[in-house]
């Protein structure tokens, strides 16, 4: 039930490089985990990082070769590339958010430092103010990247795709990457608040990347470790603006994805499937939905990966609590939920280490019987 990883020791030339799948025929892309208290690593940076034990997650250690004389930091203007890159818009709320949750500023000088970076991208015609669909206020505007950003920051990522190089992004698009970076919020403000829980959010095409297949394109992928547990999840945003025939279609791709089986040179082990939708009744039709849909299609073994939940329940209780209802009964449970695990087989944990050595459970799901 468990894999086996080599944890390479400072000062140790002769230790192996950590690999977390010695099937794997390239690990330099593959998470490894470390000792407690260090966060999992990944080669493409994540938007989102929280180390276990940290009140702040860390920004990313950005370049500074942006040749534009710059009134702000440079660190935090390619930030806000990155991060409008990542989500496809956000508001001036959410990206202040992820720009300064570590800093100690007032939230007027917040509110100051988030304009002055936005102007400075503005004024080089990289974003555009947006109009969010279902709010009229000026306040509730977003940013998205123009044409020109796009371009820009695609010359900077050669893994970021060509098909986001649009204009304008349409409203579906700008009220679907606002609830995703709600999600993500929601996620990183509880592995901070818990401070035991380490956390890697990636964006679409790093998960695409990662499993070598376009078969599912998740809306995002996040990795959580949380004391000798360790679980991955393909998040979805649902927006309710689709027939329940939509969703079921995008559970029949991922049973697609899982029965190719090229994923498992990169993750070893099936992902749980998070979607958050608009309210608890839809996210129990589409949990409905999931697992008719996925035993239909020969996806038995996965079929209870499939969990949903709202926005509300994720701001209320917390990605953490037992929200997510999985199931033709839509029962709750949570992800991290070693109760279940023997009767559903969703987690599996591991043994204190010997020395040099990190014995791990790298992904969530794992049978009962240890098959994948």
């Amino acid at each position: 039930m468990w894999t086996r990883c080599r944890i390479d020791r400072p000062g140790d030339s002769s230790s192996p490089r950590a690999v977390r799948d010695i099937r794997r025929a390239d690990a330099s892309a593959e998470l490894v985990v470390k000792p407690s208290g260090a966060p999992p690593t990944a080669v493409t940076k994540p938007l989102l990082r929280v180390t276990q034990g940290s009140s702040s997650d860390g920004p990313e250690h950005a370049s500074r070769d942006l040749n534009t004389p710059s009134r702000v930091s440079s660190l935090r203007v390619e930030r806000t590339l990155r991060l409008l890159a990542g989500f496809g818009a956000l508001r001036r709320d959410q990206l202040e958010s992820f720009l300064l949750s570590d800093a100690t500023l007032t939230s007027g000088s917040r509110r100051v430092v988030t304009h002055r970076t936005l102007g400075e991208l503005r004024e080089r015609g990289l974003i555009q103010e947006v109009a969010l669909p279902g709010r009229p206020s000026r306040a509730s505007r977003g940013y998205a990247l123009t044409e020109a950003g796009h371009r820009l920051y695609a010359a900077r990522d050669a893994a970021y795709p060509r098909r986001r190089i649009r204009p304008a992004p349409s409203v579906v698009l700008l009220d679907h990457a606002a609830a995703l970076a709600e999600i993500a919020i929601a996620f990183r403000d509880a592995a901070l608040a818990a401070r035991d829980i380490g956390l890697l959010w990636e964006s679409d095409w790093e998960a695409v990347a990662r499993i070598g297949s376009t078969a599912a394109i998740p809306d995002a992928f996040v990795t959580l470790e949380r004391g000798g547990w360790l679980a991955r999840a393909f998040v979805e945003a649902d927006r309710s603006t689709e027939w329940y025939s939509a969703f079921g279609n995008k559970v029949r791709r991922y049973v697609e994805l899982y029965r190719a089986e090229e994923w498992r040179a990169a993750l070893a082990t099936w992902p749980l499937v998070l979607t958050v939708t608009t309210s608890d009744a839809h996210a129990r039709s589409l949990a409905r939905v999931a697992e008719r849909v996925a035993r239909a299609e020969g996806g038995t073994r996965i079929a209870r990966a499939f969990r949903c939940t709202s926005l509300d329940e994720l701001h209320r209780r917390g990605p953490f609590g037992t929200i997510w209802r999985v199931g033709a009964s839509g029962e709750a449970t949570a992800i991290f939920d070693p109760k279940s695990a023997g009767r559903l087989g969703t987690l599996a944990s591991a043994p204190l280490p010997a020395e040099g050595e990190q014995q791990c459970a790298p992904l969530q799901l794992i049978q009962p019987n240890g098959s994948r």
